[in-house]
């Protein structure tokens, strides 16, 4: 599902500035300037906060940070995404297969390459209902696809199709894959904030748009 911050006029939350408020609507201001470039500065801060997360699984793709976008109205501004993770990223949740299983990379190499069992061959995974699993510090037995035979892992390439710069091995057959689980639970980690110091640029802007008005009209 998408996310959505949408900051608009409240009279309670902007109290110590009414009366800018007032002085600006009496001069004939309005407020589209003021929002709109508190909603630049809202997706620029959002941006930064998605690009100096920790990244634990998968390539760096950047597609939330790109998806930010903005809307901006008379009297209100909408900063937000329509991916339909984005809210899961922010606020976190749990996440459900569409069919039986959800599967979790196991090996530290394809958590952090992003590979899934789609991207490798199918005859080289085998389903096994009691497998050993290890991710991390934790540890179950549970449902797992492992490898199904022994392949040699050359220098240049992972197993996967992906370039890596370990030295040539041989993959185990039986070597614990991709973990199968029937829920993942994710952590939010909030990216899109209205917080004290956004406040406190949308007063300045709203000052300064004031401060315009008034040097326009002669200070009237």
């Amino acid at each position: 599902m998408a996310i959505l911050l949408r900051i608009e006029v409240d009279r309670n939350a902007l109290r110590d500035l009414e009366r800018e408020l007032r002085a600006l609507e009496r001069a004939g201001g309005n407020l589209r300037g003021p929002f709109g470039r508190t909603g630049i500065y809202l997706n620029r801060e959002a941006r930064r906060n998605l690009r100096s997360r920790k990244r634990d699984w998968g390539p760096s793709t950047f597609r939330l940070s790109k998806s930010l976008a903005m809307r901006l109205e008379a009297m209100a501004v909408e900063v937000g995404s329509n991916l339909v993770y984005a809210a899961i990223q922010h606020s976190g949740g749990t996440v459900k297969p569409k069919r039986k299983y959800l599967a979790l990379p196991v090996p530290p190499s394809l958590r952090r390459r992003g590979v899934w069992p789609r991207d490798l061959p199918a005859d080289q995974l085998k389903f096994v209902p009691n497998a050993t699993i290890k991710i991390g510090s934790k540890r179950w037995i549970g449902p797992a696809l492992v490898r199904a035979r022994d392949v040699e892992i050359d220098s240049q390439f992972d197993g996967a199709g992906t370039r890596s710069k370990g030295r040539r091995r041989i993959g185990k057959a039986g070597e614990v894959l991709f973990a199968l689980v029937r829920q993942v639970t994710i952590k939010g980690r909030p990216y899109l904030i209205f917080d004290r110091k956004a406040r406190e640029f949308l007063y300045q802007e709203i000052e300064r748009e004031l401060n315009r008005v008034l040097r326009r009209s002669g200070g009237r």
